[in-house]
């Protein structure tokens, strides 16, 4: 009888430990995929940021080339990046000026991103966008051209004091959490 009673207890026990040990593998792979989904999204924003930069070194670029003034098709203040056509990626962006419904950002079916230029440009496009999906991103850029304001005082300080020179700052936030700032700087010359 005893032998019995102490068979039970050993069972007991041993399935006690069992679900602990399970509890604890299975907390393991909670934690692991909720870091590999924050480092994912961490890296889109990243790119996200970057690409914004890189579009506004873009229209820089084509304005020299154009013979235009460096700075003349960048808007200062808070804007957005969006797709010139917006049927096409290729066709090229454009900069304009942000408002709180133009921040999101969309991926088309082959996973392009673009915003939603004229606010709910995204939803009353028929046909050619209806693939196109919200994002839990939001980006914008925060464009100052250097100024003196007074003799050797600048408005921008990491312009390493020189008037031809503007300061990008590429914003990024998932779900209305700022997740990455970019900052860039653009001068008039091939830096």
């Amino acid at each position: 009888m005893n032998q019995k009673g102490f068979n039970l207890i050993e069972v007991v026990v041993s399935i006690a430990i069992i679900t602990i040990g399970l509890l604890a593998i299975i907390s393991l792979f909670t934690t692991n995929i909720k870091g590999e989904i924050k480092s994912r999204n961490k890296l889109i924003a990243v790119y996200l940021a970057n690409e914004s930069i890189e579009i506004i070194r873009q229209q820089r670029d084509n304005s020299w080339f154009k013979g235009d003034g460096w700075m003349d098709d960048i808007p200062v203040g808070d804007v957005i990046v969006g797709l010139s056509d917006k049927d096409d990626i290729r066709v090229g962006w454009e900069v304009v000026l942000s408002n709180a419904d133009r921040k999101k950002v969309y991926l088309s079916e082959d996973n392009d991103p673009t915003h939603s230029t004229f606010g709910s440009y995204i939803q009353l496009k028929s046909a050619a966008l209806t693939s196109w999906k919200g994002t839990r991103f939001t980006r914008y850029l925060t464009i100052t051209k250097n100024q003196e304001t007074a003799p050797g005082v600048y408005t921008v300080a990491g312009c390493l004091q020189v008037e031809d020179c503007m300061e990008v700052v590429s914003h990024v936030s998932s779900n209305g959490v700022q997740m990455v700032e970019v900052t860039s700087y653009f001068y008039d010359g091939w830096f």
